[in-house]
């Protein structure tokens, strides 16, 4: 099985949402773990609370600057 060090999710997802997705991902103790940081158009003040509820550690809404990103995984990795 996969153990990715970082998980990149967009919120916009087919079958469902990215909210849900980083909901289950942080409720399962093997992969809770794992920095999720949540990427999206929705730049909401409601999306950026429920990413927080669901346990994203860093929310960046589009659109963003690579290095943006980049600095944020390594921030995230270190």
């Amino acid at each position: 099985s996969m153990k990715p060090d970082l998980i990149l999710l967009d919120i916009m997802l087919p079958v469902m949402d990215g909210f849900e997705v980083c909901r289950q991902i942080k409720a399962n103790e093997a992969t809770r773990h794992i920095p999720v940081v949540m990427l999206s158009a929705k730049k909401s003040k409601e999306d950026l609370v429920k990413a927080e509820q669901v346990g994203a550690d860093r929310y960046i809404t589009k659109p963003f600057k690579s290095a943006m990103v980049i600095a944020t995984i390594q921030r995230l990795l270190s």
